[in-house]
């Protein structure tokens, strides 16, 4: 398909530059709509581009200081000079339909990209150059791209509107519904702290290899499918269904995780199995296959289950062992994209993402109570903090000595520091590790205030 032949609208771009030129309205409203690569001709694009960098400075635009930037560009006689800007003028009768003629231009443009994609992935299918794998990957990053740029973030809200929220917010609270607003975690000590996680939350939890931050996450699930009938999806990079199926078996039946691997299992504890088979997490919880999703894949099967069975917590084990749809620079860039994607995926779903992140090697190296993890251990990118509403880390004692008489108690407790909370209180909060099991259970203890 020529250029000529793909979908354009002349008329619709000469009168969006048009009502710019001559109403201050309509260009507060249309600045931040378009962008230059929006408009078909050549002449179009540059002038909205020399508009938008007069705005850019806090000048005015009009036709006079139109002209003198673009002469300053060399680009007044490429554009048509004064005959074509007193045609955009002319052509104009009206601003008042602005907006709408702009949405006509960016819907054009967002055809014009969608062919153009199409037409790379075309060629990429027919060479047949790379693996099947690869032509996805790449046809994905190139959909996903213009899916990002057509995507417009809300006008703006009256408090008017937000005070009507807030006060249904305050009487759901007043009336013990909050589970409406926020998801309790099961852990009544930590959700003292927490005041619950808030619905579209990007929760993270962190901790260093074998500590348990996977069998911490799969006990949220579990409690709230438990406690309250929630449903989550799981996605998890290290671990196959199957694995994780016994993880859940063992927490839940309270059969040793040892004994379910090597099947040496005594009667009493294969009826345990067999009956919590059939309890309500089976129906609620489900399990990703694919071991290597892309953002796109996790963002594809969430949709899915929020339309077929309801969604209300979403998992991702582990942020570190993900790649991006971009190319990027550094690994810091790639996490900060992939922290910003589930951020938005939460919003989209209505629901909490549960996030898991590794810690620096870093912590290994102090001593005592410093060894508690701090926010400087994420690892690979600030974005995991920026980006996150709650933070927790996990940590156990390893301080304490065999002569001990409290280690063997300190070895069965994990501690919970809340190091971040938008919406509520920080501090630790200690929970009985039950590893056998491989569960997180409460443990009757106040949490200590943070500071």
């Amino acid at each position: 398909m020529s250029s000529s032949e793909r979908p354009s609208n002349i008329e619709a771009e000469n009168i969006v530059l048009g009502s710019m030129l001559t109403s201050e309205d309509a260009c507060i409203s249309l600045i931040n709509l378009l962008k230059p690569e929006d408009f078909v001709s050549e002449a179009n694009s540059l002038i909205f581009k020399s508009m938008v960098n007069l705005y850019s400075s806090n000048k005015d635009i009009n036709r006079l200081s139109l002209k003198n930037h673009l002469e300053k560009e060399d680009k007044f006689e490429l554009i048509g000079g004064n005959a074509y800007l007193a045609q955009l003028i002319s052509e104009t009768t009206s601003t008042v339909n602005a907006e709408e003629y702009a949405k006509v231009v960016l819907e054009k443009s967002g055809l014009r990209s969608l062919i153009i994609a199409s037409e790379k992935i075309l060629n990429e299918a027919r060479e047949g150059k790379r693996d099947i794998a690869d032509i996805l990957d790449f046809a994905e990053r190139e959909l996903f791209g213009i899916l990002q740029k057509n995507k417009k973030d809300n006008e703006y809200v009256f408090l008017f509107d937000v005070f009507k929220r807030n006060l249904e917010e305050i009487e759901a609270l007043r009336t013990n519904s909050a589970d409406l607003l926020n998801l309790n975690t099961g852990f009544s000590a930590l959700d003292n702290v927490l005041n619950g996680i808030g619905i579209t939350d990007l929760v993270v939890i962190a901790a260093r290899p074998g500590v348990g931050k996977t069998s911490f996450a799969l006990s949220l699930a579990k409690n709230i499918s438990e406690e309250y009938d929630k449903k989550t999806l799981i996605f998890n990079l290290e671990m196959t269904d199957v694995q994780l199926g016994k993880k859940f078996l063992s927490m839940g039946a309270e059969v040793p995780l040892e004994n379910i691997k090597t099947g040496k299992l005594d009667d009493d504890e294969m009826e345990r199995l067999i009956k919590y088979q059939d309890s309500g997490i089976a129906k609620n919880i489900a399990i990703d296959h694919n071991t290597n999703p892309t953002i796109m894949d996790i963002k594809s099967q969430c949709r899915k289950m929020k339309a077929k069975q309801g969604l209300d917590m979403i998992i991702v084990d582990y942020v570190q062992i993900m790649s991006s749809n971009s190319n990027h620079d550094n690994r810091n860039q790639e996490i900060a994209e992939l922290t910003r994607s589930f951020k938005l995926l939460g919003r989209e779903m209505n629901c909490p993402v549960i996030l898991l992140s590794q810690l620096s090697r870093n912590i290994e190296a102090r001593a005592g109570a410093n060894k508690l993890p701090r926010l400087s251990d994420l690892k690979d990118s600030g974005a995991i903090e920026q980006d996150a509403d709650i933070v927790m880390f996990i940590s156990k004692d390893d301080n304490s000595s065999s002569d001990d008489p409290m280690a063997d108690e300190n070895r069965n407790v994990r501690e919970i520091v809340v190091a971040k909370n938008r919406n509520g209180s920080i501090g630790n909060v200690k929970l009985k590790w039950l590893g056998k099991y491989t569960a997180f259970k409460n443990l009757a203890q106040v949490y200590q205030e943070g500071m």
